[in-house]
């Protein structure tokens, strides 16, 4: 298919707002696709270059992408710089300004004539991944060199998205979970089945792919991990009450102490290792450690294992804080940090062992083989667990936990269906914090997705933040509270800066909101807040199961920024201030 039939596509999503119709253009779409075209296409929707764990990012900023359209024009920098504070998009400030021609002062801006070369998909989808692979000296000459090459012969509308490409904002509403309801729709598969395979495999281009052409058959294979390519993380729901989790759990319980540190996913087998994140970030190179570690605790077993990093003193025998283990993550100087912050591994689930997938079998069963394959090593430690047979159980350990100084348990079940399902947020696990039991006193991890210009000591920043959680049966942002409380004069200089990086022109399809903000920002920025409860809302968006909308109060950003988590799934949900609001007194807006 040629670039240009593509980006027609993209036209036809960027006009549509309703999920139905654009899982019917997406099917269609399929459909005019070859074989070898269908990654291709749906990564270049999501102005993705491949599935996370391949880390290839095209890394230019909008005002090197500035510079490009300056060198291809006889327009200066700053005269484009001022276009784009109004429009606030650079692919419809090329379309805009070539549709108006003459009546611009930027008419002409890449020459009376059109220079179309007929790219096809896979030639520009070659062109842009050897242009993320340029590393080095004069990698950023090189990659303004191959991006100016490919926009000179391209016609406007190929001009607009390839653009929206380079800066990695296309804007049209396709997600992965769309692409996968189009090709059950296309295929017959139940949407269960491609949901599973994607988790495990984490690369939505191979799963529709397969879909496509092997059908239910593929399917099943992909559902088995492969050693080295992360599966997405099984996640707790919230409990706020003893009885509630014994009531769910059917009274099959287990109870686990809940660690404060990086969740970690391990892949060993007889050759490598690899240390994945729950955003499937490598960790090889801040914990070498463990790499050397893994090979000598799991012997001769191939696994892929779960478990939690945590910064730990060797020579008192203790857990540090969450905030020193954030020292890890930097990329320099690996050696001395090693030594200033040592680290422990709590292991609490095995999903593969020696070519067996154990995903379908029960939490004892996992829990057993995770016993017998780790040998004792001192990086090592399967993770504290007991048997739980009341509710005042549950709140007795909930108290030790914290007269422990730790921030809470988790309860996992324990029935014969306590399967470990990937990428989801399971009432299979829940966990239980000192604080739910009195107030909303503990802290959620919300999203900022706009903010209001600052007065007095906060001018110059964006001084409120407007402040969300995902909603994952709408697939949408809605907010949830205006965030200034606990703000430094440094955290509104960072977050100001990366906003403005983040900007969009108008409010993201994917964010319900009755407000206004000064700015709109992509959905990336996670923010740990506590408040004080939660209270009926006439100006948010997060329903109440009462009809009713909520909303936070007394908000307060804890300090804690949340780079160990990603977009969606390490957002706090609808569904987890929905459960936290039937155990909390709700108060009215004031």
């Amino acid at each position: 298919m040629r670039f240009q039939l593509l980006c027609e596509w993209f036209e036809k999503l960027e006009k549509t707002t309703k999920r139905l119709q654009m899982t019917a253009i997406l099917q269609e779409l399929l459909s005019e696709l070859e074989y070898e075209e269908i990654p291709v296409a749906i990564y270049l929707s999501t102005g993705e270059l491949g599935p996370k764990y391949d880390m290839l990012v095209l890394g230019l900023q909008e005002r090197q992408v500035m510079k490009i359209l300056a060198s291809l024009t006889a327009h200066p920098l700053d005269v484009i710089e001022e276009r784009f504070k109004n429009v606030g998009d650079l692919g419809d400030i090329i379309y805009e300004i070539e549709d108006k021609g003459k009546q611009t002062t930027l008419d002409s801006f890449f020459g009376a004539e059109e220079q179309n070369k007929n790219w096809e998909i896979l030639e520009v989808w070659n062109e842009l991944t050897k242009l993320a692979r340029k590393s080095g000296k004069d990698s950023e000459a090189m990659k303004i060199s191959t991006a100016v090459n490919l926009l000179r012969d391209m016609s406007k509308l190929e001009r607009k998205y390839l653009v929206r490409t380079l800066v990695g904002k296309m804007r049209l509403g396709a997600k992965d979970s769309t692409w996968l309801d189009a090709t059950a729709n296309a295929t017959g598969i139940p949407i269960e089945e491609l949901d599973w395979a994607y988790a495990v495999r984490s690369n939505i281009g191979r799963v529709i792919q397969t879909a496509i052409k092997e059908g239910l058959q593929g399917i099943e294979k992909l559902k088995i991990p492969r050693v080295g390519i992360p599966i997405m993380p099984m996640l707790p729901q919230r409990a706020t009450s003893s009885l509630e989790i014994w009531e769910r759990m059917n009274s099959k319980c287990l109870i686990e102490t809940k660690y404060d540190g990086f969740r970690i996913q391990i892949h060993r087998n007889q050759d490598s290792v690899n240390l994945w994140s729950r955003n499937e970030e490598s960790y090889n190179s801040i914990f070498p450690e463990i790499i050397t570690g893994i090979q000598e605790a799991l012997g001769n077993h191939t696994a892929i294992l779960d478990g939690e990093v945590v910064a730990y003193n060797s020579q008192t025998g203790e857990m540090e804080s969450f905030q020193k283990l954030t020292n890890r993550r930097r990329s320099y100087g690996i050696k001395e940090i090693q030594k200033e912050v040592e680290v422990k591994v709590y292991l609490f689930d095995v999903l593969y062992v020696d070519g067996e997938s154990l995903m379908e079998k029960s939490l004892l069963q996992r829990r057993k083989i995770l016993d017998q394959i780790v040998k004792p090593h001192e990086l090592f430690e399967i993770s504290h667990s007991w048997s739980c047979n009341s509710p005042e159980e549950i709140d007795e350990s909930l108290l030790e936990a914290k007269t422990r100084q730790q921030e809470g348990i988790m309860v996992k079940s324990i029935a014969e269906n306590s399967f470990y399902e990937p990428g989801k947020r399971s009432f299979l696990w829940l966990k239980y914090k000192a604080d739910y039991t009195e107030s909303i006193g503990d802290t959620l991890d919300l999203v900022v997705v706009g903010g209001w210009k600052g007065k007095g000591k906060r001018a110059g920043y964006y001084g409120t933040l407007l402040m969300a959680v995902y909603d994952e049966k709408e697939e949408v942002y809605r907010t949830i509270c205006r965030l200034g409380a606990g703000l430094t004069e440094e955290d509104l200089e960072n977050l100001t800066e990366e906003m403005e990086s983040l900007k969009v022109p108008s409010k993201p399809k994917d964010v319900i909101s009755n407000l206004a903000p000064d700015i709109w920002v992509k959905p990336t920025i996670i923010l740990e807040v506590a408040a004080a409860e939660i209270t009926d809302s006439p100006v948010h968006s997060v329903p109440s199961l009462t009809g009713e909308f909520l909303s936070l109060r007394f908000p307060r950003y804890t300090g804690n920024r949340r780079t160990d988590k990603s977009v969606p799934h390490g957002v706090s949900t609808v569904q987890e201030i929905q459960e936290l609001a039937k155990s909390l007194k709700i108060g009215k807006s004031k």
